[in-house]
C-alpha cells in the first residue's frame, strides 16, 4: 500500500491550492492566527509537519501517509462489518487508495485528507461497537468525532446525530441478561441502550464543550465551533430570509435594504456570503461587533428555516440536483484546479517561507488529470446512499445494523455537504467517495457470502 502511494507521490508531488481556504491555512501556519470561519487545527498541522524551504514536500508526504491510513481503515471496515477476508480487505484498501479524490486532496493544502482519516476512524470505531458494544470503541468514536469536527466544521450535525443513533442500532447486540431492576430480556437490552445513549451524548457534549471553549479563548471571543457559522447560515438560506425572521423590524429594514444582491435567487448564495453587497457583509456592517453580527445572523437564519421548513428541503434538493449536471461538475473541477487564482500575497509567502513554485501548482500532472477525468463517478456519489438503502432488505440480517449505519453516514455526508451547500463543490464529495466504496464493499461481500452459504446448505436448489 505505502509503496504504491509513494510511487504515485514520486510521479506527482506538486502542491495544489484553493483560494481562499489554502490562504487561511497557510496564514495560520505562518503566524498562529486563528480564523473565524475555518479550521485552525489544520493550519497548526502544516506548521508542525512542514519543513522550511522544502516546497511543502514533507507536509504532502505526511498527507499521503494519512490518506494511506484511511484506505487501510476502509479495508478494516469491510472486515469488521462483513467478515471480509484479508485478501478482500486488501483489494478494498487498494481501490480506495487510488480513488481520484483521495489522490487529489493528498496534494492540496486543504483539510480534506486529515478529515478523511478522522471519518475513517469514526466509522471503524462505530462498526467495532456495533459488533460488540463496549466502552473502548465508544471512546474512540468520541475522539474521532471531535477530530472530524475540528477539521470539517460542517460535520457537527452528523457527529451529534450519530452519537444518538449508534447505540440504538446496536440494540440486538446487547445481552438480554438482567440489568439492575430489569429482568425481562427486552427491557434489559433497552435499559443498556438508554445508558449507552446517555453516556455517548454526555461524552460528546464534554469534548465539544471543551473544544468550543478552547476556540473561543484562542480568539478572545465567546465559545463556539467557529465565529462565522451564522454568517454562513444566513447566506446559505438567503432565499428564505424575510423581515419576519428578524427579532426587530428596524434591524430587518436596515440590513435587508442594504443588500444589493437578489436574495430570492439560489444561484446568488455564494455571493451573499463573500460579496461586500451580500447579506453576510450587511449584517457585519450594520451590527458592527462581529460576534453580535454572527449571533444575530444565526438567529435569523434558523427562524427563517423554522418559518418554512419545506422551503429548506426544496432549496437543499435544488443544490443536490446540480451535482447531477456534468456541466456543473466540470465547472467545479476547473475552479478547484486553477480558475480560482492564487493571490500575489499568498504567492509571495509561499515562495519566501516554503520555497513553493506557485506557477507549477496549476500545471498539468498525472494526478491532476485523474482528478478531472471521472465526471460520471462524481455524479454517482451523492446518489449511492439511496441505492444502498434499497439494498438493505436483501442484506443478511446479521449485517443490517452495520449497513444501516453506513447508509445513515452516507445520507449525513450528503446533507452536510451538497444539501446544505450553496453551489456545486466537487471536494464536498471527498468523504462520500471513501464511505461509498466501503458501503458497497460491505453490501457486496455480505450478499456474496449469503449466497455461498445458501448454496452449501441446499446445493440441489442451485442446480449443483
Amino acid at each position: 500500500m505505502l509503496v504504491l502511494k509513494y510511487f504515485v507521490f514520486f510521479l506527482d508531488s506538486t502542491p495544489r491550492f484553493f483560494m481562499g481556504d489554502s490562504a487561511s491555512y497557510i496564514h495560520t501556519a505562518m503566524t498562529g492566527w486563528i480564523p473565524s470561519d475555518r479550521s485552525f487545527l489544520y493550519g497548526y498541522l502544516i506548521r508542525i509537519f512542514s519543513g522550511p524551504q522544502d516546497g511543502l514536500t514533507t507536509f504532502l508526504a505526511v498527507q499521503v501517509l494519512v490518506s494511506a491510513g484511511a484506505a487501510i481503515l476502509a479495508g478494516l471496515a469491510a472486515r469488521i462489518a462483513a467478515g471480509a477476508s484479508m485478501g478482500t480487505a486488501t483489494v478494498v484498501a487498494l481501490v480506495v487508495s487510488l480513488e481520484p479524490l483521495q489522490l487529489a486532496y493528498e496534494r492540496y493544502v486543504m483539510a480534506e485528507t486529515f478529515a478523511g482519516l478522522m471519518l475513517a476512524i469514526l466509522v471503524v470505531s462505530a462498526l467495532w461497537y456495533l459488533r460488540k458494544p463496549a466502552l473502548l470503541p465508544l471512546l474512540s468514536f468520541v475522539g474521532a468525532g471531535i477530530g472530524l469536527v475540528s477539521l470539517r466544521l460542517n460535520t457537527v450535525p452528523l457527529v451529534w446525530s450519530l452519537a444518538f443513533i449508534l447505540p440504538v442500532l446496536s440494540v440486538a447486540r446487547f445481552p438480554g441478561t438482567s440489568f439492575g431492576p430489569f429482568r425481562n430480556p427486552n427491557s434489559a437490552r433497552f435499559a443498556r441502550v438508554a445508558l449507552h445513549v446517555v453516556l455517548l451524548l454526555a461524552l460528546t457534549a464534554v469534548t465539544h464543550g471543551v473544544y468550543r471553549h478552547v476556540y473561543g479563548a484562542l480568539r478572545d471571543g465567546p465559545p463556539g465551533y467557529q465565529h462565522a457559522d451564522g454568517l454562513f447560515a444566513v447566506a446559505g438560506w438567503a432565499p428564505l430570509i424575510r423581515a419576519d425572521a428578524f427579532p426587530d423590524a428596524f434591524l430587518a429594514e436596515q440590513i435587508l435594504s442594504a443588500v444589493a444582491i437578489d436574495l430570492s435567487d439560489p444561484g446568488n448564495r455564494e455571493a451573499q456570503r463573500w460579496s461586500p453587497t451580500g447579506i453576510s457583509y450587511c449584517f457585519e456592517q450594520v451590527i458592527g461587533n462581529p460576534y453580535d453580527a454572527n449571533r444575530l445572523a444565526r438567529e435569523v437564519a434558523f427562524r427563517a428555516a423554522l418559518n418554512d421548513p419545506v422551503a429548506v428541503f426544496r432549496l437543499g434538493f435544488h443544490t443536490v440536483s446540480r451535482y447531477l449536471d456534468p456541466g456543473q461538475i466540470r465547472a467545479s473541477l476547473r475552479w478547484d484546479q486553477g480558475e480560482n487564482p492564487i493571490t500575489e500575497n499568498l504567492a509571495s509567502d509561499l515562495r519566501s517561507v516554503f520555497a513553493v513554485d506557485v506557477a507549477r501548482s496549476v500545471e498539468p500532472s498525472p494526478v491532476r488529470s485523474w482528478h478531472g477525468f471521472p465526471v460520471n463517478w462524481y455524479i454517482l456519489l451523492p446518489l449511492m446512499p439511496c441505492v444502498a438503502f434499497l439494498c438493505i432488505p436483501f442484506v443478511p440480517t446479521c449485517s443490517r445494523p452495520e449497513v444501516g449505519f453506513l447508509v445513515i453516514v452516507g445520507f449525513g455526508l450528503v446533507a452536510c455537504g451538497p444539501f446544505l451547500g450553496t453551489m456545486t463543490v466537487v471536494r464536498y464529495l471527498h468523504p462520500l467517495a471513501w464511505l461509498n466504496m466501503v458501503l458497497f464493499a460491505v453490501i457486496g461481500h455480505s450478499l456474496l457470502k449469503a449466497r455461498l452459504s445458501a448454496q452449501k446448505a441446499s446445493p440441489v436448489a442451485f442446480g449443483l
